[in-house]
């Protein structure tokens, strides 16, 4: 949660009864590094009524239902006391009762859940877009012109930031600021987004800096407006674009890192090829969050952004391997894995959001086949710490870190320390087992790998596992097997090979035994349903 609220900063209220909505709307806010200071969370209606009061809140994001008092009844008591202030109600149940209400109670908006955090992020940009509106429209502007000097930073940051979000303030005000600020029409060629940071590349918070650069850059580069955003990014809407404009930036850009010693993260696309400021801007900033996540000093163009679609890796063939170096207590050879899995990507300059989407879907995997095996809720509280620590990633070092810290948490829970060597032998067969029961696996074989007699490692399997080896091969493999049945997608000889039988007719005997119904018949069940 944001500490210190400036003035350009918005106050922003999240009630919600499940605090993984609350953690959700957070994380937006900080990730996409919008103008809220949130101000109070609240978990029922009544909450979410008296923090709106205490701290006289611009926003409100909340769920229709909770506990006491549901958001609809909220919402009309704040729009009574607070009619300026903007809600936005959320719901998982796609109802048009609840939204008739909604509309009744003159709510911003009604949003449905899951809801993707783009499109949290254009919601809330466009009540920005009209609380700035409304600002603006509400200024006088004799006030304006009296106070000229001392608003002209003000007014040139909030112009900037309702020219790159797409705000549509009041059309008197913005020709008014505009002819204040002497800018005129504004007809940019293109938008560069500047992060600064030190030598080590984190985020440069000196006081003036920022101010000096934007300066600094008038000298040699003409541009339209230059301004440093609430974020602290330096955001430039340049007159021209060519290969000279590119060149004199870059040797501005090696200027200010030999003379303030820092390194200069930036981003730049043209208007032509993206319509609209706004558009262009969105671009740049995702070129200069790329450049920033994978320390990559310089000014990126929308051509070197690459794609995770032309690189996917390969997430289950990671899972199994990780599993299996974990299993063999080869931890440096599992991180070796995960390093070289999205190392693949440095050189490609993949976007962060992408990143971090295969890294979920890699630790979802291992996660996953944690679940089946991991006794109560441990991988559920492994996942809440990993989702804790990703939260705050904002490089790929970051990331990295996370995911090892995350291998040794997976390691240390392989290796109890209250199990006898004996013991964990065997769980480490039963582990072997459901991570390759689609491999020819037999008795002989796992009591060679432990280097044991098979009659003996037979014995205390069962001890161990509570079930015979062959059971409970046969049992993991018929619990794969169901999973893929009931999906209706594959054929049982298909399904047969996936989980070890390469003779259909024999998988189907012994599925029958086991479940008291044929392969045949739960895909016809299946189909029926559809």
């Amino acid at each position: 949660m944001a500490k210190i609220r400036g003035d350009s900063m918005y106050k922003l209220v999240i009630v919600d009864d499940e605090l993984t909505e609350i953690k959700f709307v957070r994380y937006v806010v900080n990730t996409f590094k919008l103008p809220f200071y949130i101000c109070g969370e609240g978990e029922t209606g009544e909450e979410g009524i008296e923090l709106v009061r205490k701290h006289d809140a611009d926003f409100v994001i909340m769920d229709i239902n909770m506990p006491m008092m549901d958001g609809l009844t909220a919402a009309r008591i704040i729009k009574r006391e607070y009619p300026l202030t903007k809600i936005y109600l959320l719901t998982a149940y796609e109802s048009f009762e609840y939204a008739r209400q909604a509309v009744k109670v003159d709510v911003d908006d009604y949003l449905l859940k899951p809801i993707r955090p783009e499109q949290l992020v254009d919601v809330l940009k466009k009540g920005i877009a009209e609380v700035l509106r409304r600002r603006l429209a509400n200024r006088e502007i004799n006030k304006m012109k009296q106070k000229v000097e001392t608003a002209r930073p003000l007014l040139k940051r909030q112009l900037m930031y309702a020219l790159v979000t797409g705000g549509k303030s009041n059309n008197n005000a913005m020709i008014s600021m505009k002819n204040v600020l002497g800018l005129g029409e504004i007809k940019a060629a293109g938008v560069l987004v500047v992060t600064v940071c030190n030598q080590n590349g984190k985020i440069f918070t000196g006081n003036g800096l920022r101010e000096t650069l934007v300066k600094n850059i008038g000298k040699d580069i003409d541009f339209n407006l230059c301004e440093i955003l609430p974020s602290g990014d330096i955001v430039v809407l340049l007159k021209t674009w060519g290969n000279k404009k590119q060149q004199a930036l870059n040797k501005i850009i090696e200027s200010w890192e030999r003379s303030f010693e820092i390194q200069v993260y930036a981003g730049f696309a043209l208007l032509n090829d993206q319509g609209s400021i706004p558009s262009a801007f969105n671009i740049a900033d995702k070129l200069r969050r790329t450049a920033l996540f994978w320390h990559k000093p310089g000014i990126f163009l929308l051509a070197q952004l690459g794609s995770i679609q032309d690189c996917l890796p390969n997430v289950p063939v990671i899972q199994k391997t990780v599993f299996n170096c974990l299993l063999e207590r080869k931890v440096d050879k599992a991180r070796d894995t995960i390093q070289g899995a999205l190392r693949d990507l440095h050189n490609r300059f993949i976007p962060p959001e992408q990143i971090m989407t295969v890294a979920n879907q890699i630790v979802n995997a291992l996660l996953f086949e944690l679940t089946e095996q991991a006794p109560g809720n441990e991988a559920s509280i492994i996942a809440q710490q990993y989702l804790e620590s990703s939260s705050t990633i904002s490089c790929y070092d970051e990331l990295e870190n996370s995911l090892f810290a995350l291998i040794e948490v997976l390691n240390r829970w392989f290796c109890l320390p209250n199990e006898t060597l004996t013991e964990q032998s065997i769980h480490w067969a039963a582990s072997y087992i459901r991570q390759n029961y689609h491999d020819n696996i037999t008795l002989e074989q796992m009591a060679g790998k432990l280097f044991l007699s098979p009659s003996y490692f037979s014995r205390l399997f069962k001890k161990h596992i509570g079930e015979g080896f062959a059971f409970f091969v046969t049992r993991i493999r018929l619990e794969h097997a169901q999973n893929l049945l009931v999906t209706g997608k594959l054929s049982v000889a298909q399904v047969a090979k996936q989980v070890g039988y390469y003779d259909p007719s024999y998988f189907s005997t012994v599925y029958k035994k086991h479940f008291d119904v044929s392969p045949q018949q739960v895909i016809s069940l299946t189909d029926r349903k559809e």
